[in-house]
């Protein structure tokens, strides 16, 4: 009998660590997207929309500059043929090939919200290169309803010169797959890199990396230095405690325009910011920053990140956590993952958004 109910409470408490509340697809709420069924018409819906450019601030509130897709074609992996010394698209149309995405846009749910997302591939046509161009773009349009729709850049970085993107519910709740071809050698003809497969989730208002168990990490301090680069970059140091409070010092390149016009924006009228100021980080801002690291498991991540491109931005992420564990992430391009992006442009626009003293 206390054989049994030892099995029986082992079974009980392993139902208990598996018991998380299941994906439930909400029921769709027809949209605008869900009209678009051909070429033409998402072409022509594409290139009225506005996609962020950079985010303004004046007197701790943000403003959002906007740009128009407004030369945005849609193109099919396999139709791309980009003018180049090396068919740098070749591994992609395997993939592409092998995948079956054969189409310019796919249509999915990815934020579950009951609206009709809308992820498009093609050429942004922003740098001509004779008969073709040198753009490989694609991106996805969250639709929040009313007419709400948020373009989001999933090339994360240059050096992802091009890749398949799949919509898959393998994992009973909407995933976009990425598949990166390996890298090639084009003088010694070999790959240097194998293919890889980045699962995303639409979270924290943008794609990261799919987590299927997050840890809650006890997260004691973050620290964001930044550093010198070829380019004008912001080089400050950002230092949080677990109490919310914060140490901004601003040493280069922290420049918000008197004209609203925006930080880091190249003009004459720019009023660089410089000196150590103080701050209590707003309870938003701060829980949305602790949840995405531990969401990212910040733990387990590489301790160094390049994108590989000259002139790059370049900093150092450290967090201490757990009773004085400590993470150093280097990353030489500051886009080593979709998740640390998002942790980067957080700590970018905390800069701005609270009230420093």
């Amino acid at each position: 009998m206390n054989y049994l109910k030892f099995i029986f409470l082992l079974l009980f408490i392993s139902s208990c660590n598996n018991d998380k509340i299941p994906f439930k697809k909400k029921e769709l709420i027809l949209s605008k997207i869900d009209s678009l069924h051909y070429k033409g018409q998402i072409e022509n819906f594409v290139r009225k929309l506005k996609y962020p450019a950079f985010k303004n601030y004046e007197k701790n509130k943000s403003i959002t500059k906007y740009n128009y897709l407004k030369k945005f074609k849609l193109q099919p992996i396999n139709e791309f043929d980009r003018d180049s010394r090396f068919d740098i698209d070749s591994f992609t149309k395997i993939i592409a090939d092998s995948l079956n995405i054969s189409k310019s846009f796919y249509k999915a749910d990815f934020d579950n919200n009951g609206l009709t997302d809308l992820l498009i591939i093609g050429d942004n046509q922003s740098v001509s290169g004779g008969n073709g161009s040198y753009d490989f773009s694609i991106f996805s349009f969250m639709n929040f309803g009313k007419d709400s729709i948020i373009p989001i850049n999933l090339i994360k970085t240059e050096d992802y010169s091009s890749f398949v993107p799949k919509i898959t519910n393998n994992r009973n709740e909407p995933i976009l797959q990425i598949h990166l071809p390996g890298r090639y050698h084009w003088l010694d003809k070999y790959k240097i890199s194998k293919d890889k497969i980045i699962e995303l989730v639409y979270k924290f208002g943008t794609f990261v990396e799919f987590n299927a168990d997050p840890k809650k990490h006890k997260i004691e301090k973050i620290e964001l230095f930044t550093e010198f680069c070829h380019w004008k970059c912001s080089i400050f140091d950002l230092i949080i405690d677990n109490e919310q409070n914060a140490i901004f010092d601003a040493k280069e390149g922290n420049a918000i325009n008197e004209n609203s016009r925006g930080p880091e924006y190249n003009s004459e009228n720019n009023i660089d910011i410089k000196g150590i100021f103080k701050a209590t980080i707003k309870k938003k801002n701060y829980d949305q920053l602790i949840n995405l690291l531990n969401y990212i498991d910040f733990p387990n991540m590489q301790n160094s990140y390049s994108d590989d491109m000259m002139h790059s931005r370049n900093c150092t992420l450290k967090i201490t956590y757990d009773s004085g564990e400590i993470k150093t992430i280097k990353d030489y391009g500051m886009s080593g993952t979709y998740g640390l992006r998002k942790v980067y442009d957080i700590l970018f626009d905390l800069r701005f958004n609270q009230e420093w003293e």
